[in-house]
């Protein structure tokens, strides 16, 4: 009767659990009349999760919180195969819904399918940047995994005895030999409760048996850690014996996506519209443990990257190095974990109209004007273009590597101007592009920033458009490049050498190609073309 009443309402039956409608006739929602009556403090009060409850509102027209209601055409999600979990991870089922560009000329056939963002078969931007931009807490596990397999530098017996233990418990713990899978699940969740100290990471009850739909879509998994007071994803664990069949990796993809209603969380719910829900899965299979990163695009469209090798935990007396590298990935994933429970306490703090602008900027960002007409994009924004003191708008993917379009609002209001936003790794010039803009043969540099736990640096700089008249030399055609414009060239390449810098010395660009030189001329030639360096990442 619950599921007839949802159904007559239009409601779409995947996305309730048995949980959901014993909560719905519990409280009296019992059919039409009482669920078209609802309001949301009912159903909050009742037990429901966010994204159920604007799914229900919206039936009615009471709420309009989907991205179709937001403004814009809505973001689809991916129709998934009604076969349970494990049967889409075990068998190759699963690669059709990897992203592939090169399987399809169409965008729209491309997309259709498309769930799984990541290394299979190609990362690719602007969906699959590095995971450091699209949270930073995954940072410490990267800074991790590249260490080398010694002692940290600020060893001690408060700050590391208790976790140089734990990790050779560990190494016991993963070499025996185990009956069967559970028990390795077993032993390793109790592991990671008593040793981590960060809360209790815990499995579902039971797995889903029955041949209807609803069963094959509830979620099962072997472990998962939620921040407190909240239903948000902190860190996922998935757990396969020597001979397990199926893969790992796409298995905690699935429950990351179930655990989010499929994208009916995402759709329902401005607060989950606002971020990338950033979540670390733990793969446990056999002796060997590996870290990997995973978030959302939009709906169910979820991007992944691996955060650590593989390492073996092999219980080896007296053999240090993989006790080291262990030690300082479990300090890394501690402090991330606690980085993501953090940030998720200070996103349901968030002032709704703020969510509003945030979710908005993230939606606009995954959608494209394609001969006229807004066509999907799957994009992740780096976190950082989102900082409310950097007051952007209409931010769009510029490509081909991590360069974005925005227009940003000047300190008090008062009128707006088009930048470039670049995220280099390691260094950046910044000093010498100042001092060449002074003299006026560089765009102009308004700030760089370290993002992404320091990795990268994040360059806002002026827009030189083409709408503006400004081209890149190597784009001139060889019959416009006269004189007059090779001599413009030179002149702004001798006053940018000249320049002093603060250590008393001058500079010269390591990258000087055509593409690296924009050039703006004035019809009738009249005077002299005006030309920009660009590029001070060397």
């Amino acid at each position: 009767r619950q599921r007839r009443a949802l159904e007559a309402c239009g409601a779409d039956l995947t996305l309730f659990e048995d949980t959901d409608l014993d909560i719905l006739w519990k409280n009296g929602y019992r059919n039409v009349r009482g669920l078209r009556d609802a309001t949301r403090e009912g159903l909050m009060a009742a037990g429901l999760v966010p994204g159920l409850v604007d799914h229900i509102l919206s039936l009615k027209g009471g709420v309009g919180t989907s991205s179709s209601a937001a403004g814009g055409p809505l973001l689809k999600k991916v129709k998934m195969a009604l076969c349970s979990l494990s049967q889409l991870a075990s068998s190759t089922v699963w690669q059709k819904y990897a992203w592939n560009p090169a399987s399809f000329t169409d965008p729209a056939e491309i997309l259709e399918y498309a769930a799984f963002f990541g290394f299979r078969p190609a990362a690719l931007l602007p969906a699959v940047i590095p995971p450091q931009l699209a949270a930073p807490e995954f940072f410490p596990i990267l800074q991790a995994a590249a260490q080398a397999a010694s002692p940290t530098l600020d060893l001690c017996p408060v700050k590391h005895g208790q976790l140089v233990m734990a990790v050779q418990r560990l190494l016991v713990l993963s070499s025996k030999l185990y009956k069967n899978e559970e028990a390795l699940q077993l032993a390793f969740l109790d592991w990671h409760n008593k040793e981590l100290g960060l809360g209790f990471m815990t499995k579902s009850s039971s797995r889903s048996s029955g041949a209807s739909s609803q069963a094959a879509l509830r979620p099962y998994h072997d472990g998962m850690l939620v921040a407190d007071g909240s239903n948000f994803m902190v860190s996922l664990l998935e757990v396969k014996s020597d001979t397990g069949g199926g893969e790992p990796l796409v298995q905690s993809l699935l429950y990351y996506q179930k655990h989010y209603r499929d994208g009916a969380v995402w759709e329902g719910s401005t607060l989950h519209r606002t971020d990338t829900l950033p979540s670390l899965v733990l793969l446990l299979e056999g002796p060997r443990l590996s870290f990997h990163a995973v978030w959302t695009l939009y709906q169910n469209r979820i991007a992944y990257t691996p955060l650590t090798p593989s390492y073996y935990l092999a219980n080896e007396p007296g053999a240090t190095a993989n006790v080291w590298r262990l030690v300082a990935v479990l300090a890394a994933y501690q402090r991330a974990a606690r980085g993501l429970m953090e940030h998720y306490e200070a996103l349901e703090l968030l002032d709704p109209q703020r969510c509003a602008s945030m979710a908005g900027l993230r939606q606009a960002a995954c959608l494209v004007a394609v001969d006229g007409r807004q066509v999907e994009r799957p994009c992740t924004l780096p976190y950082c273009l989102l900082d409310e003191k950097l007051d952007l708008k209409d931010v769009s993917f510029v490509g081909p590597c991590l360069l974005y379009a925005a227009k940003q609002k000047f300190q008090g209001g008062a009128g707006e101007r088009a930048v470039l936003i670049k995220f280099v790794e390691g260094r950046y010039g910044q000093e010498v592009h100042a001092a060449w803009h002074s003299v006026g043969v560089a765009p102009a540099l308004y700030s760089a920033t370290p993002v992404g736990g320091g990795s990268m640096v994040m360059v806002v700089m002026e827009h030189l458009r083409m709408e503006d008249g400004w081209t890149a030399l190597s784009e001139v055609p060889r019959k416009d490049r006269g004189q007059q414009l090779q001599a413009a060239v030179r002149g702004a390449l001798s006053k940018a050498h000249a320049v002093q810098l603060g250590c008393g010395s001058a500079a010269a660009h390591g990258d000087v190609r055509g593409p690296n030189v924009l050039v703006r001329t004035v019809e009738g030639g009249g005077s002299a073309p005006e030309v920009r360096i660009i590029d001070f990442d060397w």
